[in-house]
């Protein structure tokens, strides 16, 4: 069992999954990753990307950037408990708040992030090292169960389709990936254990989210698999209240 199961808590996993532990960080990464990649900088608008971004960012820009702000700035606090996105999230708000002539507005803490990692960079410590992107004298890369590699919503996808299969198979299939992240079967399989939970979050998301699919409507095979893998099985009162 995972350190980081957190299924442990009481957390209800069928009913109410968007105020899980596992949605929060899976949601709050997804933000990152489209204010890199797929907001507009200066409108804060999401521009030309699917409707996961614009169903969970449109709206609540700002909120989320400053949600996504204070969890980076905490993390900074604590020397070990920070990973490279944490100064990227820093940074962007940084920037970001620049390009848009709000300098006035950037939270102090910015301020004191970016002005020690200038004190040691013009010290002549490497850039990567003074902003954190680098950690000094370590060279462990600390495993990160919070953070599933993509196969496994792959993964997940494959298990949890209309017609469904196992973990073997699933992963099997996904091995046969030609892309950079895929490992043997054996690997992911033993992954897929550490991060199940996550791959459940985002499969949620797309079925309520872009595909429109309601609890209601899943077949005999998901609901099999969802007891196999995750352990959750749905009873006849939540079926028949239709819970997305």
């Amino acid at each position: 069992m995972s350190r980081f199961d957190l299924t442990s808590r009481g957390a209800d996993y069928i009913n109410d999954w968007e105020n899980t532990p596992e949605w929060n960080i899976h949601a709050t990464r997804k933000f990152r990753e489209a204010v890199e990649s797929t907001i507009d900088k200066h409108e804060r608008e999401v521009i030309g990307e699917k409707e996961i971004y614009k169903h969970l960012f449109s709206n609540n820009y700002e909120a989320l950037e400053d949600y996504a702000l204070w969890t980076s700035l905490q993390n900074l606090k604590r020397p070990n408990g920070y990973s490279a996105d944490d100064v990227k999230t820093v940074w962007g708000y940084f920037t970001r708040k620049v390009a848009r002539n709000q300098i006035e507005d950037i939270h102090p803490m910015v301020h004191e992030v970016i002005a020690e990692g200038m004190d040691k960079w013009l010290k002549g410590v490497s850039l990567e090292s003074a902003f954190g992107l680098k950690k000094q004298g370590s060279g462990n890369k600390e495993f990160d169960e919070t953070n599933p590699p993509e196969y496994i919503f792959d993964i997940t996808a494959l298990i949890l389709s209309t017609d469904g299969m196992s973990l073997n198979k699933a992963t099997e299939e996904v091995a046969n990936t030609e892309r950079d992240d895929i490992r043997t079967a054996t690997h992911m399989t033993k992954m897929f254990h550490v991060f199940k939970v996550f791959g459940y979050v985002n499969w949620r998301f797309e079925n309520s989210v872009i595909y429109h699919i309601k609890m209601e409507d899943w077949t005999d095979s998901q609901r099999h698999w969802l007891k196999e893998y995750w352990g959750f099985e749905l009873t006849g009162k939540e079926i028949g209240a239709g819970i997305k």
